[in-house]
């Protein structure tokens, strides 16, 4: 790019008050995985708005992801995404008729819910003895027999 505009590095540098080798290692280092995520959700949020002949915007896609792809990525990071690729979903249905098979219900469309996290499995079953050590409850198993 540098060389495109006729600067040299040496100059560059200098103007930016840093080091040539630092530039050189800057320049062939790889991408952290935040960068390489993102490009990832990008192509596929890409991909999905194709499909959907780019009818679907930030929510549906976000749904997309969670529901049929198990991609865990807030509606936020979508519209981003969305907004950096330049693709919007359509607005409105004003001018056009519904469409003859409008798919599942809307209750069968929504995706279920992550399972919860298990609790922590150490709570006492009960008072502890001398001959009677503490022994972890299973989880979710109420008070212990007796209180």
């Amino acid at each position: 790019m540098m060389a495109q505009e006729g600067h040299s590095v040496r100059s560059v540098t200098a103007l930016l008050n840093v080091s040539e080798s630092g530039y050189y290692r800057w320049r062939r280092r790889t991408p952290c995985d935040r960068l390489l995520r993102r490009a990832w959700l990008s192509e596929l949020i890409v991909s999905i708005h194709r499909a959907s002949n780019a009818a679907y915007g930030s929510r549906r896609i976000h749904h997309e992801l969670q529901c049929f792809y198990g991609v865990t990525v807030s509606r936020k990071t979508v519209e981003l995404l969305m907004r950096q690729a330049g693709i919007t979903g359509r607005t409105g249905r004003s001018g056009r008729s519904r469409p003859a098979d409008p798919g599942p219900p809307r209750s069968a469309r929504r995706c279920t819910p992550p399972a919860p996290r298990t609790p922590y499995a150490s709570r006492p079953s009960g008072p502890r003895t001398p001959d009677k050590p503490r022994t972890p409850s299973p989880a979710g198993s109420g008070p212990p027999p007796g209180r």
